[in-house]
């Protein structure tokens, strides 16, 4: 059972499908989430990784996927961190002690996997479960219904 879970989540349909896969592997092994949204360095001003003067849109966009993670009952910190997304996330996930980045990844008919999945991919440092968009909320069973089957 994993008990830190690291979500990268950007306001689009498959970040609510990953924020819901998220918070249904929270509730069934109690885990704790971190919830981050990597702004683009060329996009803001960064100093050592922090984003100097975040849009509050994105602020609002974290506050309403911390308020769905809370109102189910679930712990749950977020960050915003500005820089690239794949080396933010498994930084992160190094320094907060992640057992599981998640993740979702949107189907590209140019390239089989983007370069943003495919650092993490290849840099995590911990297991990578990452949610296709074309795969709809799977039901995450608890481990008790499992064990009668």
């Amino acid at each position: 059972m994993y008990t830190r879970i690291l979500v990268a989540i950007d306001g689009s349909q498959i970040g609510e499908r990953v924020l819901a896969h998220a918070i249904a592997a929270a509730q069934t092994s109690q885990a704790r989430l971190m919830l981050m949204h990597v702004l683009p360095e060329a996009a803001q001003h960064c100093e050592g990784g922090v984003a100097i003067g975040v849009e509050q849109r994105h602020l609002d966009i974290m506050r309403a996927y911390w308020g769905k993670v809370m109102a189910a009952g679930v712990i749950a910190d977020f960050r915003i961190p500005c820089g690239h997304p794949g080396e933010e996330i498994c930084e992160l996930a190094l320094r907060w002690g992640a057992e599981l980045i998640l993740m979702g990844h949107r189907s590209t008919t140019d390239l089989p996997f983007d370069s943003m999945g495919r650092y993490v991919l290849d840099h995590a440092p911990c297991p990578l479960l990452i949610l296709p968009d074309q795969v709809g909320l799977p039901a995450i069973r608890s481990p008790q219904l499992m064990a009668t089957r």
